[in-house]
This record gives C-alpha cells, structure tokens and sequence, in this order.
C-alpha cells in the first residue's frame, strides 16, 4: 500500500445493505493430523459474504468495511488519491436517525470514478457517491461531524470552495483559508474566515462544549490584509490622469478611458468606446494616476478581441516607485492558482468575461501602468479595467467613492444636509468638503455630514477620522467642536466629541471594537459629523470640515500557538461576542 492510507471503517456506522452472508459448511477435519493449502497468496480469511474483498489496488486508496471478520470494498480513489479521514451524521431527513451519510475527505479528484474535488458524501443505503457541490481547492485533512448542528467542519491545506475563476477571489470575503463548514448543502465560512496555515485535527471537548482547532498556524485570517479583495473598487473615473502608450489611430478605439466602466458586450464589431487598441506589433501601457494614494487589492481585467487583437503578456507596475506587483491568478483552462510579476497572462478566449489578478505583495500607489509587452493577432488592447483597494475607506467628496458601475451589494457614500462645497485644501490640494453658516445658527444646526462604507464582514474594526487642518489662523476661529456618532450594529452607537480647531491634519482613533457587516435592508454602518449642542465660537461665521473616515479591520487573534478554541452556541447567542480565543 506504499504511501497509500487504507481507511478501516467500525461496523457503529452502519452495514451495507447488500451484503449476503454464507453460511460455512460444516466439515469434520479431526481425522486429518495436518491440512495444507498450496498457492500463492499473501494470507488466507473465511469466505463470510459475496463482498467480501480479497485484494487491493496498492496505487489507490480504499475504503473499507469492517464486518462480520472481513473487509468490504466501499469505494476508491483515482490514482495516486489519498483519503485521510472521514465522519458521519445522521441524515436529517429519517426521523428514527438510522439512516446516515459518511463524509470521506483527503486529496483526491474521483472516488468510483465519480468526479469530486477533495471531499464526498457517501451514501452506505446506495453505495452511491455524491460531490459537495464542487468541492474544495486543496487537501482535506480532518473532519468533524457535529451531530448537535448537523454541520460538517472541515479542515486542511486549501483555501475555499472550488468556483470558476471569475468568480473566485469574490468569496475570499468568507473564506479564509484551511478551513470551512458544510451545512444545509453549501459552504460557508467560520467566524474569523480562516488560519494561516494548514488545520490538521477537529476535534469536540465535551468538558468545555467547544470545538478544538489544531494545525500548524499562528493567527486567524480575519485582518485586515486579507479583507474581501473585491469589495472596495477604485472610481478611475475621478483619476486625474489616463493615458495610453502606443495608442492605435483607429477611430474609436483610441480613447484610454474607454475601458473604465465599460459596458460594452460584444467586442468583436469594434464599436466605437467599446475597447482600446494600442498600435500593431509594438509594446505599449495604460495608466491611472489617482487624486490621492491607494493600496490596490485586486486587478480586473477583460481583453480586446476586435480583429483577434489582445493582450497576451503584461505586468502592472506601482507609480511612482515603478515596483511591479507580484499578483496570483486563476488560471481559465486548468483552474491552478498562478503567481506573476513581468510576465502575467490575458487569455484570449472570447467566453471568458474578465481575469482577476490578486495582490499578493500590497504596495502604495499614486498610480498605476499596466506594462504591455506581448500580444496576440496584430496588436495588443484591453476592453475593461477594475482596481480594487485595500483600505476600507469613504471620502467626503462622494465622486471619489465608488464608480456606479460597481457591482457591490451596496455603494460606500457620503451624503451631506446643509451648504457643503468641494473644496482642496490647501498646501495639499487634497480634496475635502466644507459647510459653512452664521455663528448665530450654531446652537440650532442640523448641518451634517453621514459616511456609510460598505463592510462586508463583521469582526473588529479600528475606525478612523481624518480632520483637515487650518493652514490659516484666522480659518481656525471659525473651527468648532463637533459630535461623530458612530452606528456600529443594530441598536449600538457611540458618539465621540472631537475639535475641529488643529493647525495640521489630524487622524483620530473613534473606535475599537466590534461592528456589524453591512447587510442593505437590515443594517448599515455609519459616521456622522454635525456641530456639538456645546459647541462655541468668538467668529461670526462656523465652518464644518470633512475629509475622510477610515476601517480598518484587525484580526481577532493575532498570536495561536497552533490551537484554536471555538464555542459554536455562544456564538449563535451574540454574533458581536468574539467566542473564539487560543486554547489555555
């Protein structure tokens, strides 16, 4: 069985229903003094039963049956598969709890030579083999059947479910990586979305009533550099400068912005702004500059196809440090995870929507150029780009949020009450909002301003102001104290009082703690700032200011020493309470 597990399986679970027993003759031996059996065999057991098994195919791994002092062949691999662990639960369905489902995990593609990707369902009633929708990306190693939830957790070296590739940086948002539960027929995520590295045991502890998590990992994933890369694009419609090296002189097809919020669905007509050519044969870039710094998180491209043009060959470079970013992708035919820097690849395939390309190295950025250095027919293009940043921030200046062509559940915005105006402040010519009224209104105002990001998951977030300063004395006069009222979860605001009166730009700390995901319909996260009922001036005039507010996610536990502590109904009880924690 050289480097192959033989998964034995106690006769607790349940036989198979298609097992018939024989019963042995009955032979009178006592008047043999010896009894020999030649041949060649590797051992000699009872024939019990017509299933009984006989011999195994050494370069798969087998799943047996333990009964009546013999084996049965259940189920194999493909080739070279390995199963390493398996669990039951009955099945919800049979009220008596007789009948159940065994749940067979490892590294394998086919069991029975049905298709499914590292884990299965098997049904002992059939003998029939049922995938886990498509299954996970990586080796399963330990499962644990909680019969009290009817949820299968499970644990290993992979990083979600298995999607197509458009799709799947969209659930990294859940998943976090090496381990997800299976429950009501699909996966979801556990609370803290993942560890960093691969989980090895799951197991219950009854003394405690919690789920015990070991592996070779140090923290939970649930920070802010692994926060949902999809969620925050980037409005390259307020970039203060695009460009196109190498444009093409077709008319039409020469436009840089023509790929920023592109709805354009078939490209091969060439219609005008449908795409951007670059000239034949020559390399060439496009580049975004931006009104203030960002982290991309995520790259969204779809290429050309006009005339069979496209781009083959790119990088995409950091401004102005001109650093490319090192990215992961998805690779269209075979579904591999893919890493790149120079020498990243577009396909060509017309069916195929759009390419997502991960940051793996985050790097600040004023801009950004994709580097274009192959392509395919007569010369490269792009049809669509999408940047997605990394900081969870909303802007005063609501155009600088997200484009409306974003497909996020809901759009981050700034909405104002009273006479705020676009302005930039001065020294850095960053932009801001401003509202101004008579002092002799100040005690009755009702000028605001409400931020409302969009957190797609809940956790602990630090959340953050930024205060512009006065570059001018005599504008600080004018500067007043204000209330912030933080709406953090249903039924929970904080309000903090800060004083808009600094000299210098100033980046306060409003929270610490547990907010609620944005859920459109049921709750929405915000930040107001409106002028304090305590609030006094000497100026005839009161001036409001706002620039930005900030979330930035923490991780829950931040040092595990490879166990991982987990207490499922206190967690049912008051999702906001962090029921998890390293174990001792």
């Amino acid at each position: 069985m050289a480097g192959r597990l033989l998964l034995l399986l106690p006769t607790l679970l349940a036989a198979p229903a298609f097992a018939s027993y024989l019963n042995l003759p009955a032979i009178n031996l006592t008047s043999f003094q010896q009894l020999g059996i030649a041949g060649q065999y590797g051992g000699i057991s009872f024939y019990t039963d017509n299933l009984q098994t006989a011999s195994l195919d050494p370069s798969r791994s087998s799943f047996l049956f333990q009964t009546n002092g013999s084996f049965e062949l259940l189920a194999t691999t493909n080739d070279k598969g390995v199963i390493s662990t398996a669990c039951s639960l009955p099945r919800t369905t049979d009220p008596t709890g007789s009948t159940i489902d065994i749940y067979i995990g490892g590294n394998f593609t086919a069991i029975n030579n049905s298709p499914v990707s590292n884990i299965a369902r098997f049904d002992p009633q059939t003998q029939q083999i049922f995938p886990l929708l498509t299954g996970l990306d990586g080796p399963v190693r330990t499962l644990y059947c909680d019969k009290t939830s009817n949820f299968v957790y499970v644990g290993g070296a992979f990083k979600a479910p298995v999607v197509s590739p458009p799709l799947y940086f969209d659930q990294l948002g859940t998943f976090g990586g090496n381990v997800a539960v299976w429950a009501n027929g699909n996966w979801s995520g556990l609370p803290w979305k993942g560890f960093s590295g691969p989980v090895n045991v799951i197991t219950y502890n009854p003394q405690t009533q919690t789920i015990l998590f070991g592996g070779a990992f140090d923290g939970t994933t649930d920070g802010a550099f692994e926060y949902a890369p999809t969620s925050q694009p980037l409005n390259l419609g307020a970039a203060t400068f695009v460009e196109g090296g190498n444009t093409g002189f077709t008319t039409g097809l020469d436009n840089p912005n023509s790929v920023i919020c592109s709805n354009a669905t078939d490209l091969t007509t060439g219609a005008s702004g449908s795409q951007w050519l670059m000239q034949d044969n020559i390399p060439g870039w496009w580049q975004a500059n931006m009104p203030y710094d960002f982290t991309p998180s995520l790259f969204r491209l779809r290429n050309s196809q006009y005339q069979g043009r496209g781009t083959k060959t790119f990088g995409i470079l950091a401004l102005p440090d001109n650093t490319f970013y090192n990215v992961s992708y998805v690779d269209p035919a075979t579904h591999a995870i893919n890493y790149c820097t120079m020498d990243c690849t577009l396909s060509n395939d017309s069916t195929i929507q759009y390419q997502d390309f991960k940051v793996e190295t985050p790097i600040s950025a004023e801009g950004i150029r994709i580097d274009i250095t192959d392509w395919y027919g007569a010369g490269a293009g792009l049809a669509s780009v999408q940047i997605f940043q990394a900081e969870v921030i909303v802007r005063a200046q609501s155009g600088l949020n997200f484009p409306n062509c974003s497909a996020t559940p809901f759009q981050a915005s700034a909405n104002t009450t009273g006479n705020w105006t676009a302005t930039t402040l001065e020294g850095s010519w960053r932009p801001i909002l401003a509202d101004s009224f008579p002092a002799t209104n100040l005690a009755n105002s009702t000028d605001s301003i409400t931020f409302t990001p969009y957190l797609p998951e809940q956790g602990l977030y630090q959340i953050y102001m930024i205060t512009p300063g006065c570059p001018q004395v005599a504008d600080c006069d004018e500067r007043v104290l204000v209330d912030v009222t933080l709406v953090l979860a249903p039924n929970e605001t904080f309000v903090v009082q800060l004083d808009q009166n600094t000299p210098t730009d100033r980046y306060d700390l409003l929270w610490d703690g547990y907010v609620a995901a944005t859920q459109p319909g049921v709750f929405i996260p915000s930040v107001t700032i409106k002028a304090a009922k305590n609030a006094t001036t000497t100026s005839a005039n009161v001036e409001l200011v706002a620039d930005s507010v900030q979330f930035l996610k923490n991780s829950t536990t931040l040092s595990l020493s490879s166990v991982l502590e987990f207490s499922a109904a206190n967690f049912s009880k008051n999702a906001s309470a962090v029921s998890w924690r390293p174990l001792g």
